[in-house]
């Protein structure tokens, strides 16, 4: 098999195969519409973009070295050792909370209600 030449060809390829995934889910999601499989909290279907970078990042890790570049992959993902510097755990941790919290008051002082979650009654 063939390798990219650069880090940067190949991140660029990674990010073209995820839009093409999403962009077909996308489609898919507007050729579908209201016939979509009834998901218990009501998410639309392209809430499974979501996945997509994992999922290509599966497929190139099989492509490369089939289950046991799978293997690695997972394991570099919770390898703890491999993050130096351990002060990046902070944002890691605290980035979407403080998303979260800032957006919460941006619409407390808005005076724009919370919506309400979406439920469907099971």
């Amino acid at each position: 098999m063939r390798t990219l030449a650069s880090p940067l060809k190949a991140s660029l390829y990674f990010c073209s195969v995820v839009f093409a995934f999403s962009l077909f889910l996308s489609l898919l999601e507007d050729l579908v519409g209201d016939r979509a499989p009834d998901i218990p909290i009501q998410l639309p279907l392209s809430s499974l973009m979501a996945f997509f970078p994992l999922v290509t990042a599966c497929i190139f890790a099989y492509r490369k070295e089939k289950g046991k570049g799978i293997r690695h992959l997972f394991q570099r993902v919770i390898d703890i050792r491999a993050i130096r510097r351990k002060v990046w755990y902070v944002p890691a941790l605290l980035l979407m909370p403080a998303v979260l919290s800032a957006s919460y008051l941006v619409m407390l002082l808005m005076n724009v209600r919370s919506p309400n979650p979406i439920c469907n009654g099971r």
